[in-house]
């Protein structure tokens, strides 16, 4: 049985392994100790048997003058993908959101995971343009 719930501190250290797996992130700086208190976030988990096996996070910025929120860090571990596990957390990080008053959401992602948002209703729009720091 899968659980759901806000992820808390005491998940740091799995949500890093998770992410260091999902994104082949090697050496990664360990969470911010204001991640999980930070009121612009909010952050979730799932759980398998008390292990975290997905996340996924959105973010709020405000904008001058609309509330923008923008999803981050989508991650399932490879042994529990296929079970609308991603699909679950997106849709509460939607509802989140739509709670709090955005105007809308945006999020990044690889050109292969493209068609799992389509299903979810996002929509491939405008031109990220970055610089890497």
């Amino acid at each position: 049985m899968y659980h759901y719930r806000t992820a808390t501190p005491t998940d740091a250290n799995s949500l890093q392994q998770l992410l260091n797996t999902a994104f082949d992130r090697v050496n990664s700086p360990p969470i911010a100790s204001t991640f999980f208190s930070n009121p612009n976030c909010y952050p979730l988990v799932v759980t398998h048997h008390n292990k975290v096996v997905g996340t996924a996070s959105v973010h709020f910025i405000q904008k001058i003058d609309r509330l923008l929120a923008q999803i981050e860090d989508v991650a399932i571990v490879p042994e529990h993908q296929g079970k609308q596990l991603g699909k679950q957390l997106l849709h509460q990080l939607i509802a989140e959101a739509k709670a709090r008053g955005a105007y809308k959401i945006i999020l990044n992602t690889a050109p292969s995971t493209t068609p799992f948002y389509k299903k979810l209703g996002f929509e491939e729009a405008e031109v990220q343009m970055k610089i890497k720091l």
